[in-house]
């Protein structure tokens, strides 16, 4: 079954929900206004506003409240959008809704002005990881514990390499005092897997301005192929 059609089920599911119990009530009393659920998607979903929509912030502080309806609403709102880039390119989506699901009630925060984005990025971290698990088990064995934190995009690369490799180029960098301060921290974080919140040169930083720091740390790595592989998944 494909996203669309999956999407549709769950727009059905969801429809039929609302119709047997006062849910929208109850989100009228969250957001101050009436609602409706076309409406609601659309503001959601939306992508001509240069920041998410406030409605979308609510509906998630909902969701992580244990609010699941709330939660599924979200979920097909964006997931449509999956579904269309499905649609006009395909690939392997499978599972993918679950994880846009995950990646909305576990939203490490609601304040970001780049809330859809984080949450699309963090959907499509987790189907990245699941689609390359398995591939790398030898060294996932020999790595360090990766942080209950959600790690970065880029740290699916760093898991495929001995985490150990990764830190040992980083720690001959800095004993030529090839890299700043800065970038040290940067390739720490990739590293470890640790979650870009926890990173002082991230903070503030819109998604594009960490991704592109984290190229260009990237490329301090005498590794070629380390370095290539970064590159590829933080792109």
């Amino acid at each position: 079954m494909n996203l669309q059609h999956i999407t549709t089920d769950l727009d059905l599911n969801l429809r039929r929900h609302l119709r047997r119990t006062d849910t929208i009530q109850r989100w009228t009393e969250h957001l101050g206004s009436a609602c409706d659920l076309d409406t609601l998607y659309r503001q959601i979903r939306d992508t001509d506003r240069t920041v998410s929509h406030p409605v979308l912030a609510v509906f998630v502080d909902l969701a992580k409240q244990g609010d699941n309806v709330a939660a599924q609403a979200v979920t097909v709102a964006l997931l449509q959008r999956f579904a269309d880039k499905q649609r006009s390119k395909g690939g392997d989506w499978d599972g993918f809704a679950g994880h846009l699901f995950e990646a909305i009630v576990t939203c490490h925060s609601t304040s970001s002005t780049c809330l859809r984005e984080i949450i699309e990025r963090n959907a499509l971290r987790r189907h990245l990881r699941d689609r390359t698990a398995g591939s790398n088990d030898v060294q996932l064995a020999n790595a360090e514990i990766i942080p209950s934190a959600l790690p970065m995009p880029e740290d699916v690369a760093v898991r495929s390499a001995q985490r150990q490799h990764v830190q040992d180029l980083i720690a001959d960098l800095v004993a030529r005092r090839a890299i700043s301060e800065t970038t040290q921290r940067i390739l720490a974080h990739i590293a470890a897997g640790t979650d870009r919140h926890d990173v002082p040169e991230f903070r503030g930083c819109a998604d594009n301005t960490i991704r592109a720091r984290s190229r260009r740390a990237a490329r301090s790595l005498t590794s070629d192929h380390l370095r290539q592989e970064l590159a590829s998944v933080v792109a």
